[in-house]
């Protein structure tokens, strides 16, 4: 197996086989949970796939650039998103422009171009519904769309994403050696949600809503006991299912002090310190509103000094604080009102934000079935090609951008019709879709192909000279030779004969006079060297 080595500046060496194993390890690495290698790496391996013309991994290349780029210097990521989107749109891979999108939308400031986040999210969402799709790349846009929801505390459309993401999350396997992993990562990610919003709904006194949450969130806990995880992950949920209870009036006040305790000495468990506080206030709420007072205040210096000021924990611990010095005063004072009021309002902007992105997914939709109907009339429905009113369409845009050189190929299908007399027109319908196949998969992104009608077709081959095109058509030709039909008939043996010709897209009549002449050539040399 031949290997090729890239290096660069202060990065390892990485080697990339070239068989058909190297490729699809190199298209997976950068879907790995843990962030494999260096930007670099990626980067080398960006010029392997260009050097191999590897279209998805030069795509998978750059995804592993952009999540690098994005744990380092998330301004420097959003050109690779862009980048990303690009190749990804060209390549007409709607998984990767999918997840493209959702990168896109994570990486944009929070408070600039709000407008063009939701279209980008609600591009992604739709996209991820086609029933088709690589799992892999739809689990991992499904995870990315939830986290840009779930930073805008848009929580119910974040968990639709991650409930949708649990459907075919069994299929992904991205390290090939743990399938449950991801499972894992979707479980703890949800109870952490369910822990978020009711918080969110504790501070606007939603009780049956919290209690909603505590019994969704106990069905995910209840889920995670059978999934293989690290012991950290578990402590983690046995803390964000305390901090839950305690919201639901449940007070747990020693096991709040224990893991107060172990998370003051576990740095793994820092994080948990202003929520524990928060629990610790809201237990010791009516018993005793002095020390809760305190617990109160420490919960909201704890959030500020972890940089955690925008998270539903500081806000709810501002709340408790603020309730506490009106129980303290033994009176509703302005400063309660005025929380109360700031967060119904929240509560109001928060809705109104998760409204106005689902109205945008309702009009993607729209669009999209709108798009799909075109494309089902200029489609044929037997090859899954451009028809005749495809192709009108498409020269009238080639038209439309001016003069350059274009070459036409005219396609038709050698002795068709004893084909279909012999072997049936079943046989002679999948004929015609198997060869489509082979046009389709040796066409690049900018060439456009069309069934005429019957066995004739026609590829428009852009910028390309009387050579570079009659060199395409005989490989073309070659590729259909080289099928085999065990399925049809041991002897079938199917070929086509091509005519070429080449000038500007603005004289569309005469380049097909021409070609159709040049089929008619190659189709009685063709019969002469079968007769001889």
């Amino acid at each position: 197996m031949a290997t090729t080595e890239l290096s660069a500046p202060g990065a390892g060496t990485i080697e990339v086989g070239d068989d058909a194993g190297s490729r699809l390890g190199a298209w997976r690495r950068p879907f790995e949970c843990d962030l494999p290698g260096t930007r670099q790496e990626f980067e080398q391996m960006l010029q392997v796939a260009e050097l191999r013309e590897w279209p998805e991994v030069r795509r998978a290349s750059l995804y592993g650039v952009l999540r690098h780029a994005a744990e380092g210097s998330p301004p420097d990521a959003l050109p690779v998103a862009n980048a990303l989107l690009e190749v990804s749109q060209r390549d007409g891979d709607l998984d990767m422009v999918g997840l493209a999108l959702a990168w896109r939308a994570w990486l944009a400031t929070s408070g600039e171009g709000r407008s063009a986040v939701d279209e980008d999210l609600a591009r992604a969402v739709v996209l991820l519904e086609r029933p088709d799709g690589d799992p892999v790349v739809k689990t991992t846009s499904h995870f990315r769309v939830a986290f840009c929801m779930w930073e805008r505390r848009m929580w119910e459309l974040a968990d639709d994403q991650l409930a949708a993401a649990e459907v075919m999350v069994d299929e992904v396997d991205p390290l090939h050696r743990d399938p449950l992993l991801h499972r894992a990562a979707l479980c703890l990610d949800r109870i952490m949600l369910d822990l978020d919003r009711a918080l969110t709904l504790r501070q606007v006194s939603d009780d049956q809503g919290v209690a909603a949450r505590r019994e969704a969130q106990a069905a995910h806990i209840s889920a995670s006991a059978r999934l293989d995880m690290p012991d950290s992950w578990r402590a983690h949920i046995a803390v964000a299912a305390l901090v839950t209870d305690v919201l639901a009036g449940v007070h747990r006040i020693d096991d709040v002090e224990h893991w107060l305790q172990r998370a003051a000495e576990d740095e793994e468990l820092s994080e948990w310190v202003p929520r524990l506080h928060l629990a610790l206030a809201l237990c010791w709420e009516a018993a005793a509103p002095e020390r809760a007072s305190e617990a109160a205040e420490t919960a909201v210096e704890t959030s500020l000094a972890s940089g955690d000021s925008t998270s539903p924990t500081h806000s709810m611990a501002l709340h408790e604080a603020t309730v506490l010095e009106a129980r303290l005063r033994g009176s509703r004072t302005a400063g309660l009102r005025s929380a109360e009021s700031f967060a119904a309002e929240r509560e109001a902007d928060r809705q109104a934000v998760s409204a106005g992105l689902s109205a945008a997914i309702a009009g993607q939709r729209l669009r999209g079935e709108r798009d799909a109907l075109s494309r089902q009339a200029r489609s044929d429905p037997l090859t899954g090609l451009a028809n005749r009113r495809g192709l009108q369409a498409h020269v009238a845009a080639l038209t439309a951008a001016g003069p350059g050189t274009l070459a036409l190929v005219l396609i038709d299908i050698d002795q068709f019709k004893p084909i279909n007399d012999r072997f049936g027109h079943i046989a002679g319908d999948r004929v015609l879709q198997r060869v489509s196949e082979v046009m389709a998969t040796n066409v690049r992104s900018d060439d456009f192909i069309a069934r005429l009608g019957g066995d004739e077709f026609l590829l428009l081959l852009p910028r390309s000279d009387q050579a570079a095109a009659s060199k395409r058509a005989e490989d073309l030709a070659a590729a259909v030779a080289a099928l085999e039909w065990p399925g049809l008939g041991p002897d079938l043996r199917v070929t086509v004969s091509c005519g070429v010709a080449v000038g500007d897209p603005t004289s569309m009549l005469e380049l097909t006079h021409h070609a159709d002449a040049a089929l008619y050539r190659a189709k009685l040399a063709r019969r002469a060297t079968a007769g001889a």
